[in-house]
């Protein structure tokens, strides 16, 4: 029994002595068997670089987090690895640069045991909901109808933007993908008036509406509760439907108009 119970122990301390080190490793999907364990901690790094694959990316200005920006660690023995950005490695002013829309350069420092090294960076933020504004600034489009996300509240609002003439009447469908995105609730706007119909059904969303009055702003016509991801809901205009949006001439008659944008927020 006291044979068995020192085996016992010795295999016991064996175990953690394999724990602690492997703590310090990490697998390198890049060597043959994808299953390589490297001691990162023990290397010496040559340089740093950019990632030409990531050069490009752009990123939600207010999504956005340190550890979206990844550069490359190459080391003295040839071996490299993304390291992902830190708080640690920028000065406050270029941490204040990353807090807004643009295409900021940043100086990444970069220390590993007790070496130095520097990096010069680009990150690109976009701040998406400005191509949702004003998207008939040039008059081109008979009129615009635009599916917006409200940043406020879980809701879509479905918005008539005019051209050069006023909305009398329209009818569209978007599309979505269920299972990404449930739609709930349908509120139309109080202060419009006229013949409305508006359904969910399936993954689409259909609006047939008439107006009594000709629409000559920027309208709210109706907005639909939602919940899941938004952004990748794959919302778009339905384009085997009859999308169509009328205005009326001098006698009153309904006169369809031309080059209709329908448009989808991606934010």
């Amino acid at each position: 029994m006291k044979i068995f119970k020192k085996v016992f122990i010795f295999i016991a301390l064996l175990l953690l002595v394999f724990t602690l080190t492997a703590c310090n490793k990490e697998k390198d999907p890049g060597k043959e068997g994808g299953d390589t364990e490297i001691d990162w901690t023990s290397k010496r790094v040559f340089q740093i670089s950019e990632i030409e694959e990531y050069k490009d990316l752009t990123f939600e200005y207010d999504e956005f987090s340190l550890d979206m920006v990844k550069f490359l660690g190459t080391y003295t023995d040839g071996t490299s690895r993304e390291v992902p950005l830190e708080e640690s490695m920028l000065d406050d002013k270029d941490l204040n640069k990353l807090t807004k829309a643009g295409n900021p350069r940043i100086y990444i420092t970069y220390e590993w045991n007790g070496e130095v090294f520097g990096l010069n960076y680009v990150v690109h933020l976009v701040d998406s909901a400005l191509r949702d504004l004003d998207l008939n600034k040039d008059g081109s489009h008979g009129a615009v109808v635009k599916a917006i996300r409200d940043l406020n509240q879980d809701k879509i609002n479905f918005i008539v933007e005019k051209g050069e003439f006023g909305i009398k009447a329209l009818q569209f469908r978007y599309t979505y993908d269920t299972s990404i995105m449930t739609l709930s609730t349908i509120s139309k706007n109080p202060s419009i008036s006229g013949p409305c119909e508006i359904k969910v059904e399936g993954n689409t969303v259909t609006a047939t509406i008439l107006l009594d009055d000709v629409l000559t702003e920027e309208t709210i016509l109706f907005s639909v509760g939602f919940s899941g991801n938004f952004r990748t809901s794959k919302l778009a205009i339905d384009e085997t439907f009859a999308n169509a949006v009328y205005t009326i001439d001098e006698n009153l008659q309904p006169v369809e108009l031309e080059n209709v944008l329908y448009h989808a927020s991606i934010k």
